[in-house]
């Protein structure tokens, strides 16, 4: 496995929410203050998809497989949609 394949795994497993051992779909418990946010900094991707933050920044970087670019809102604060990347996360499940 290369690179790429190893991310496009981490992606694969991070779609699939939180599972218990039994195999159960669990619902992520987020907090208060992140389930309405429209506009999510890093630290909010991450708990919120699950996926690493150097991951986030590298796909950012690359557009890789069409992840949504990040809006600068001042030199210390970027912060990415969150209906941008609800529709990044579908487009990968419908690609299967």
């Amino acid at each position: 496995m290369n690179i790429v394949d190893d991310e496009v795994e981490v992606l694969k497993i991070s779609l699939d929410n939180v599972h218990d051992i039994k195999g159960k779909k669990e619902q992520k418990k987020l907090p208060k203050d992140l389930t309405n946010r429209e506009l999510l900094r890093v630290d909010d991707v991450h708990a919120i998809y699950g996926w690493g933050k150097t991951s986030i920044w590298g796909w950012t970087a690359t557009g890789y497989k069409g992840f949504p670019n990040s809006i600068k809102i001042s030199p210390r604060f970027t912060a990415w949609s969150r209906k941008e990347l609800d529709e990044f996360v579908s487009s990968l499940k419908a690609q299967g």
